[in-house]
């Protein structure tokens, strides 16, 4: 037995001499898929002051309501904060925070406005504890590219012994690192999803692929965005170029949508062959719709489904083609199909003038897709 548990790991970096997606670049040839788990804190000591900072993207629930804006107000001080800003003190020696004296180095040169001042957080309010954490909204006055920037945060903290006989004042400035994500998240391709257990394969053949380095990475570039793929291995060929891909165990393959995705690309499939076992079935989903707005009932084209079921009727290879809730089952005959050419069926339901949603291959013990 192999067992995969998920492990936490925590890095340490110089902002400004090295970056996240710089480190975690490191892995994507690896088998292993590493993320960013919590935010990027940046930490700074002081004599017996340690300080704990951190952003947080505000989404549009967690933003605060706004006051409907002046005209006469300048437009970058009426959009709304997009930014918290969390800085944790502690102080050490049993002693504690008497006035954090918080505040931006330069926020204007950093293409932030500021909401307001620091505040303690709701959970820290009247504490009594050597920790005091305040947060400050802030606003981009500047469209920033993606990755990390740095925040310069000022700190002039004041700290008493128990008895708040004994005052220090300890002071200082150091980076919180503000990260600006991609505005469309790159999906996992199949060189960096990670560890795949193979459940089968299929081989495809195409209509065009050569041996230079752009057309197969444009091929292994499409297929990184179908689900259910766990590798590609490309034969190109001048005669009789065709790939084999690899199927991930316990995971349905939609037939139509692989083509589909592969001829947006400007790649055309000629054939599908898959070696079929006991308990290989298909699935043809067809288009439906709801009855009524707000309805949970869905209506298809009874014409429709029965001109389909009985065109995939035709097919020499099944053993039986029936009519299933919103789309139609197929088994084929193990002994006489063998090797199945799915090309077949895709054209085949092509014909039949009806597009379906999804035509899926589902191996022996791989449940069927819940309908969309």
């Amino acid at each position: 037995m192999v067992r995969y548990d998920e492990k936490d790991a925590t890095i340490s970096y110089l902002p400004g001499q090295a970056t996240l997606a710089k480190i975690l670049e490191r892995y994507n040839d690896t088998p292993f898929t590493v993320s960013q788990a919590e935010p990027v804190i940046s930490i700074t000591r002081a004599r017996e002051l340690t300080v704990r900072a951190w952003t947080e993207r505000l989404t549009d629930e967690k933003a605060p309501d706004q006051a409907k804006p002046d005209a006469k107000t300048d437009a970058a001080k009426t959009s709304p904060p997009s930014i918290r800003l969390v800085v944790e003190l502690t102080a050490e020696n049993n002693r504690r925070i008497k006035t954090p004296g918080l505040s931006l180095a330069d926020a204007a040169a950093a293409g932030l406005g500021l909401e307001g001042d620091f505040v303690d957080a709701a959970s820290e309010k009247n504490a009594k504890s050597g920790i005091r954490r305040q947060v400050l909204l802030l606003r981009e006055s500047v469209k920033r590219r993606p990755g990390e920037a740095t925040v310069p945060v000022a700190f002039k903290s004041q700290t008493v012994d128990g008895d708040s006989k004994q005052e220090r004042t300890v002071e200082g400035t150091f980076d919180v690192v503000l990260l600006t994500p991609d505005a469309k998240p790159v999906r996992p391709s199949l060189a960096t999803a990670g560890v795949a257990l193979v459940g089968g394969t299929l081989e495809l053949s195409l209509g065009h692929l050569c041996d230079q380095r752009g057309c197969v990475g444009h091929l292994h570039n499409a297929l990184g965005q179908v689900p259910g793929l766990a590798g590609v291995r490309p034969h190109p060929d001048p005669k009789q170029p065709r790939a084999t891909i690899f199927l991930r165990a316990g995971q349905p393959i939609d037939l139509w949508g692989l083509r589909s995705r592969l001829r947006d690309q400007g790649v055309e499939v000629t054939g599908i062959r898959a070696a079929t076992h006991t308990g290989d079935r298909l699935r043809v989903e067809l288009p439906r719709w709801k009855s009524a707005k707000d309805s949970d009932d869905a209506r298809q084209c009874m014409a429709c489904r029965d001109r389909t079921a009985a065109l995939l009727e035709t097919l020499k290879w099944t053993d039986s083609v029936k009519v299933v809730g919103g789309g139609i089952d197929i088994t084929p005959d193990i002994e006489t199909s063998g090797q199945l050419n799915l090309v077949g069926l895709l054209e085949l339901l092509s014909q039949s003038g009806t597009a379906p949603r999804h035509a899926w291959l589902l191996p022996a013990g791989v449940k069927m897709p819940k309908a969309a």
